[in-house]
């Protein structure tokens, strides 16, 4: 119950702009390393395989690091939720001049077009078997698309259909401070 009403709290601050973002040049593999941590027990106890495909060397982004690691770990805790034990999930990071994008790849139950259509509404979820009863309350992907809009950045879902896994695509654009050395 506690959780549902730090999430609601959460949400409702965030898309009534009552939050501030702590701004700094931040590195996005910092930042996903984090959100692995915070991830990693749901991940091991579904004995998941997760890979990581981080380019070589900084890459900054601008932003706020407790709610860009809270955007990454909520993305990577619904692909362990939504993926059969033992499944693969897969972070990659492209970037290009402007913007830095990560990718949260898995080989879980996936989205019909329907539910992938309203995907980040409030309290939408994915049908349950009996063995996926953790699911979230419905919170997370909503506050996920607010949280990476602050940023100046877009999230979308792709699916090849029920049972293909999905992706989620985050991209939030590039500092433009000078990577510390």
């Amino acid at each position: 119950m506690a959780g549902l009403v730090d999430g609601l709290l959460d949400v409702s601050r965030v898309t009534r702009g009552l939050i501030t973002l702590d701004r700094q040049a931040l590195d996005m593999a910092d930042i996903i390393n984090d959100a692995v941590e915070q991830a990693r027990p749901l991940i091991e106890r579904h004995r998941h395989q997760l890979a990581l495909r981080l380019p070589p060397g900084s890459v900054l982004v601008e932003g706020d690091r407790k709610r860009l690691v809270q955007v990454m770990a909520n993305l990577l805790s619904n692909a362990a939720k939504y993926t059969p034990d033992g499944g693969r999930i897969v972070l990659d990071m492209e970037v290009d001049a402007r913007q830095v994008g990560v990718r949260v790849s898995d080989n879980g139950i996936g989205m019909d077009s329907a539910m992938l259509a309203q995907a980040f509404d409030l309290f939408t979820q994915a049908k349950r078997s009996h063995d996926r009863s953790q699911g979230g309350l419905g919170i997370g992907l909503a506050l996920v698309r607010s949280l990476v809009e602050l940023h100046g950045g877009s999230v979308r879902a792709e699916s090849d259909g029920i049972g293909h896994g999905c992706r989620f695509i985050v991209a939030v654009p590039r500092s433009k401070a000078a990577p510390s050395q």
